[in-house]
């Protein structure tokens, strides 16, 4: 397992590992190569770790606890754990205790405003097809578009 933890905590991995507490070398939760892919697309380390809890809750929630021979291990708690942690850390980071998405989808045309003012712009592609293209000219002319 590719594994390192220097124990200065300024930035970057080693940060990551002291937020979310994997700094035992005998019981380690990600690789390096984990934080580094998560510091690629959240390079602010808060927000890096906030997001690998919640990866290490999921991974744990599915484990469930298991019980072998009188040994019992307690996955659902640390899944518990990582969630309310990856909370704290996403409130440090962004004020909210939830994951702020990267981006987020528009959808037009919910508006009759909205619609009328796509329409009135003159910048916008003209449609080779539209509602109802043969009954009445939206465009401002008489050219009827044929395939």
């Amino acid at each position: 397992m590719n594994w390192s933890y220097a124990g200065t905590p300024y930035s970057g991995k080693d940060k990551v590992r002291a937020l979310i507490g994997d700094t035992n070398v005998d019981d380690p939760f990600v690789t390096d190569f984990e934080i580094d892919a998560i510091l690629s697309v959240f390079p602010n380390e808060t927000t890096a770790a906030a997001h690998l809890c919640l990866s290490l809750a999921a991974r744990f929630a599915i484990e469930g606890d298991i019980k072998v021979d009188g040994y019992s291990f307690e996955y659902l708690k640390k899944a518990e754990f990582f969630k309310e942690l990856s909370k704290e850390l996403f409130l440090q980071a962004t004020g909210s205790s939830r994951a702020i998405p990267l981006a987020t989808g528009s959808f037009g045309g919910f508006s009759r405003s909205a619609k009328d003012a796509n329409r009135g712009n003159t910048d916008n592609v003209r449609p080779i097809f539209y509602r109802d293209h043969l009954k009445d000219d939206l465009y401002g002319d008489d050219e009827q578009i044929a395939g």
